[in-house]
């Protein structure tokens, strides 16, 4: 009897201790899982943040040059495609002028000097304007024949393009009105009425 219990007794004594055992591996397995799971987890999340950090980098970098581009074409953003296209347009129907008037000015020369009306030159001139959506000014239809000259003449023109023409009718506001020019300042009578802006000074003894 003391035999039996003595082994029944070193027999729960072994159950319990290698069950302790089995309990201490398990807990370190997901311990040791844990700490793996967490450390991929933290890996990955960092180099999801990275990743999201470098496109948001990349889209402001993008945005920055669109901005650049925009204010280069003196516009913003927002109207920037609108403006892009109007410039395309325009540089467009202007390639489409210069390539197109030299033709002209020699059709109608040569029509000039054959004693023929330059109506038909005049009528086709029109449909291209026209058709490139630009205006139909007389002084194009009414210019003298000059050999190919398209591209020099223009700083002549933009040497003062804000003057005003006192000379024009086109500024005349009736047939018998006409724009008086400016009157100059006359020279001041002493030097206390000086021509420079600046507080006034009084003498008062």
């Amino acid at each position: 009897m003391v035999t039996q219990g003595y082994t029944s007794f070193h027999k729960r004594e072994f159950s319990c201790s290698y069950l302790s055992h089995v309990i201490n591996i398990i807990t370190a397995f997901y311990y040791g899982y844990g700490i793996i799971y967490g450390y991929v987890n933290r890996q990955a999340a960092e180099a999801e943040y990275r990743e999201r950090q470098a496109r948001e980098l990349e889209e402001i970098k993008i945005k920055k040059t669109k901005i650049k581009a925009a204010l280069y074409d003196g516009t913003s953003l927002k109207h920037h495609a609108s403006r892009k296209k109007r410039i395309e347009s325009l540089m467009y129907s202007t390639n489409q002028f210069h390539e197109y008037m030299p033709q002209y000015f020699k059709k109608k020369k040569e029509c000039l000097d054959r004693n023929r009306g330059a109506s038909r030159a005049n009528t086709n001139l029109n449909k291209f304007l026209k058709r490139h959506n630009l205006r139909s000014q007389d002084n194009v239809l009414d210019i003298i024949y000059e050999p190919l000259v398209v591209s020099d003449d223009t700083k002549d023109i933009e040497f003062r393009p804000n003057k005003r023409v006192n000379n024009n009718n086109l500024y005349r506001i009736s047939p018998q009105d006409t724009i008086s020019s400016k009157r100059s300042r006359p020279s001041p009578i002493s030097d206390d009425d000086s021509l420079e802006a600046g507080p006034l000074s009084l003498n008062l003894h």
